[in-house]
């Protein structure tokens, strides 16, 4: 069994959409899931799991930073700290 190399560019973008990494999960539909939520206008999306899962890949290639308001909920101590980050 022949196996490619990828160079480290390819797998881990920082900031980016890793294309080799990626995993899909249609089963789960999850892509579904978050795109279900654009339909609906002042929607508050909140997606959890577990530490490097692909939760912000995910969540990145359905919604793009560019138009929307990224909040990391580690940074979140109460509901003023909340309001302060996206304003």
């Amino acid at each position: 069994m022949l196996k490619t190399k990828h160079r480290m560019s390819q797998i881990f973008v920082p900031g980016g959409f890793p294309q080799i990494t990626y995993i899909p999960r249609t089963s789960h539909q999850l892509e579904a899931r978050v795109r279900a939520a654009a339909d609906y206008l002042c929607k508050l999306v909140v997606v959890t799991g577990a530490t490097k899962s692909g939760k912000t890949v995910l969540v990145d290639k359905i919604f793009p930073t560019t138009s929307t308001i990224w909040i990391n909920g580690g940074t979140i101590s109460d509901e003023q700290s909340f309001w302060d980050s996206i304003t």
